[in-house]
């Protein structure tokens, strides 16, 4: 009983890998440039707090509610996402 040569299945199942990881690169790729946060590098609570003259606690009451990262166990934001939480006439501490 002759079965298939390996290396020609190995051949075969790396060149579907490599098909696979390009279209996931190229989907990556896409999602990066569609996103309006990639571009800026969030903020700490600190930061975000001083730069809108917003409390803290505030901030940490509301995060549910705005777009946000938690990295080590600490809330960082994107600008442009609290920016536009807040125009968007919710405001901060109003919910």
């Amino acid at each position: 009983m002759l079965s298939e040569n390996p290396f020609a299945t190995i051949a075969r199942e790396l060149e579907l890998i490599k098909a696979q990881q390009a279209e996931t690169l190229q989907l990556l790729r896409s999602t990066a440039t569609s996103s309006p946060t990639t571009d800026e590098e969030p903020v700490s609570t600190d930061e975000a707090a001083k730069r809108f003259g917003i409390a803290k606690q505030t901030l940490y009451q509301n995060a549910r509610k705005i777009k946000h990262t938690k990295r080590f166990g600490r809330l960082y934001f994107y600008p442009s996402d609290l920016r536009a939480y807040l125009n968007a006439g919710e405001g901060v501490g109003n919910g």
